[in-house]
């Protein structure tokens, strides 16, 4: 009989390895722990827990929310798309060009994603293998993670309102206690839609609740839809995006860029041919005689096959698995929730409530 070997890199790391002395942890309650920790939200103040597990500093080896630098590099080039995104250039002592993106805030799924900070401040600026790039705030300086808050807690009835499994926590744990959203719109166009709503800026808050809205235009109806005062007015039949929160981040998709000459497609335009001078200004750099002469990474050699293919006016976009004709508008909008009425509070047991 063999002996299988010991997994020395933790590769295999869970939910249950955050869990103080999880060996002596009964197994129904590690379940328990498991699914609520899989529904964990970034908090805004999190704090490192007061016992650690020893497999918090372990996390951040295979998490999307905390860039380390791979080997000694120096920082080449730096090409902002806007406030909150750019595509940074690195290069490697052994001779390899690497290429980072960063965004302040970053969609996983639904509403769930994160915002981050980036360390690198200006080209030139140099980093050691293991250095620390970009990072959330769900990690301490010593790169441990940390997920939660510790509060002061007590178990009693209290007035009727810790009926069941609820849970009466102060105004100042509410405050500590938020977090943030990171929610992504497509806002599909046809060629005979408008938006009646002007999508705000990088930077700029959502107004009364509405992000935009799309109006189908007809025949019948053209003439009274372009009237002045129907822009920012909602009618029926229109199909309104609510949503509130910061804008971090636009992109426009489009096979038929004659579509965004239209006096209404101006925003549209303007992001468009920040992305195709984004995409350029990338192939320019890393054909400039400076780099041209280095290996590049798989991640740098990814970014320039998009930026080419992008720029070629023979390949198209899709949507739903077929080109499409019109303007296809990713929006990501940031926005920050205290705690409140009907949110889920869990300890490292998995006592929710």
């Amino acid at each position: 009989m063999s002996i299988a070997p010991i997994i020395e890199d933790h590769s295999f790391l869970a939910e249950e390895l955050l869990i103080p002395n999880a060996n002596k942890t009964d197994g129904s309650r590690m379940n328990m722990v498991c699914s609520q920790f899989s529904q964990l939200l970034v908090m805004n103040h999190a704090e490192p827990p007061l016992v650690f597990s020893n497999f918090e500093n372990q996390i951040a080896s295979i998490s999307s929310g905390l860039v380390t630098v791979k080997e000694n590099a120096e920082v080449v080039a730096v090409l902002p798309y806007n406030d909150c995104r750019a595509l940074v250039l690195l290069k490697y002592d052994t001779g390899v060009l690497d290429l980072v993106e960063y965004k302040f805030a970053t969609n996983l799924t639904e509403s769930f994603g994160y915002t981050s900070e980036s360390m690198i401040e200006d080209i030139g600026q140099k980093f050691k293998k293991g250095d620390t790039l970009f990072y959330n705030g769900m990690y301490d300086e010593h790169r441990n993670f940390q997920y939660g808050n510790n509060l002061r807690t007590v178990y009693l009835p209290f007035k009727g309102k810790t009926y069941e499994d609820a849970i009466v926590i102060s105004e100042s744990a509410a405050k500590l206690l938020s977090h943030t959203t990171v929610t992504q719109y497509l806002v599909v166009l046809n060629r005979n839609d408008v938006c009646v709503y002007d999508v705000p800026k990088v930077g700029e808050e959502i107004k009364d609740g509405v992000l935009t809205a799309r109006r189908r235009i007809s025949n019948q109806t053209i003439l009274d839809s372009f009237k002045n005062d129907e822009f920012g007015v909602l009618r029926p039949g229109d199909t309104p995006f609510f949503g509130n929160g910061i804008i971090t981040d636009v992109e426009v998709m489009c096979n038929t860029p004659e579509d965004l000459e239209f006096p209404y497609n101006a925003y549209f335009k303007e992001v468009y041919e920040n992305q195709n001078a984004l995409y350029e200004n990338l192939l320019e750099t890393l054909n400039s005689k400076k780099l041209s002469k280095l290996k590049l990474s798989d991640n740098a050699l990814f970014w320039k096959r998009k930026a080419e293919d992008i720029l070629d006016p023979e390949i198209k976009f899709e949507y739903d698995k077929r080109e499409f004709e019109g303007i296809v508008v990713r929006v990501d909008v940031v926005e920050e929730h205290e705690c409140e009425i009907g949110s889920k509070l869990t300890g490292r047991y998995g006592n929710k409530g």
